[in-house]
């Protein structure tokens, strides 16, 4: 932090920031002495991100960040939220109710968000720094007319917003921050996790809506209309993830019983392809009781579709089964030839490596 060259004081200062998450009291001290000596804008504006990061708030790093919002660019202004949204929270629990200028300081603050949210400049990046600048105010501020605001401002991006990121910051938000669990909100995570491109978006909308309760559930929709909504989502999801995900939801609503019920009936269909979504799905759940085990080793000896079986294989795979008799189907399988033999060799080996490392873990505890 000492150093002659600009650019190795701006490392520093953002390896502060990971180096020091595990004292961050030791970290922000050499940050704040670093800021009140530094002369150069670009490094004190990298101190204070640094200082935000650790959840240290400050009069000089929140007057920083105030003057560059009133006065920076809207590329500034939206690195600037992004900094403070994480940490925002933070602001109104690392000062005593003494500390005056650190309340006037943040004051100012709430207000340079407000005008930024309620800002119409009709440039490209208005709908970013409304979306931003609420988040910040939700976690900052607990003022009962700008809480309304912002509420309606969210829901405002989430009801008309194209871009799957706006309307991921927007809706997570309002489940955890302002947790406003009304339909709107439960309709549009349902809506996020069937049509947003990125993964990590679906897998997003999952987290949230595994937040909502029964009783919340009961007053804005029924459980016939949730259980519908998210039960294809089983299956129709190209990331295990987002499924395992999905999964928990009906764990979390109590509707796992009626899940495995559906699944088992949908194991007997006439049509391969709800068979082979039933199976995938009973990866997604981890169901391993008896009864579905033995009619999965059924189906990988008698099923008349390669698919299904191959969707079998791979959910002994995803289960770590060990039970005698599906290890015995496998084997049974590898004897054959074509793919399913191939397919069938590999499980076994990944599975008996599986079972290798839990017998040392054992043994060693």
């Amino acid at each position: 932090m000492t150093s002659l060259r600009k650019d190795e004081r701006i490392y520093s200062a953002k390896s502060c920031a990971s180096i020091g998450r595990g004292s961050p009291e030791v970290a922000s001290h050499v940050l704040n002495r670093a800021l009140h000596r530094e002369v150069d804008d670009h490094v004190k504006y990298e101190i204070c991100k640094s200082l935000l990061s650790l959840g240290r708030w400050n009069c000089a790093t929140i007057d920083e960040f105030s003057q560059r919002l009133e006065q920076g660019s809207e590329l500034m202004r939206i690195d600037i939220m992004k900094s403070l949204a994480p940490s925002a929270t933070d602001a109104t629990n690392n000062y005593g109710d003494n500390d005056q200028n650190v309340y006037q300081s943040l004051q100012r603050l709430v207000q340079i968000l407000h005008t930024l949210m309620m800002e119409e400049t009709g440039s490209e990046n208005v709908e970013v720094i409304t979306c931003l600048s609420a988040i910040c105010l939700s976690q900052i501020t607990k003022d009962e007319v700008i809480t309304k605001l912002v509420i309606t401002k969210l829901l405002t991006i989430v009801k008309t917003t194209r871009d799957w990121t706006q309307h991921s910051l927007a809706v997570e938000c309002l489940v955890r921050k302002v947790r406003l669990m009304e339909r709107v909100v439960f309709r549009a995570c349902v809506r996020q996790l069937y049509h947003s491109i990125q993964w990590k978006h679906r897998l997003l909308a999952a987290q949230l809506l595994a937040m909502f309760n029964r009783k919340q559930i009961s007053l804005i929709s029924s459980v016939d209309e949730v259980f519908d909504s998210l039960f294809h989502k089983l299956w129709d999801e190209a990331k295990v993830e987002v499924r395992l995900a999905v999964a928990r939801i009906f764990t979390v609503m109590g509707l796992r019983p009626r899940l495995i019920t559906e699944l088992d009936k949908r194991l007997d269909a006439g049509s391969s392809e709800t068979r082979a979504h039933a199976v995938i799905s009973i990866a997604s759940v981890g169901i391993k009781n008896d009864k579905t085990l033995r009619t999965l080793i059924e189906m990988l000896g008698l099923d008349s579709s390669d698919y299904v079986r191959l969707q079998v294989m791979r959910t002994f795979h995803a289960l770590g089964v060990s039970d005698v008799r599906a290890v015995r189907a496998l084997r049974e399988r590898e004897k054959c030839d074509g793919n399913l033999s191939t397919e069938a060799a590999k499980i076994l080996t990944s599975l008996k490596q599986i079972n290798n490392r839990a017998s040392r873990c054992s043994s060693m505890s």
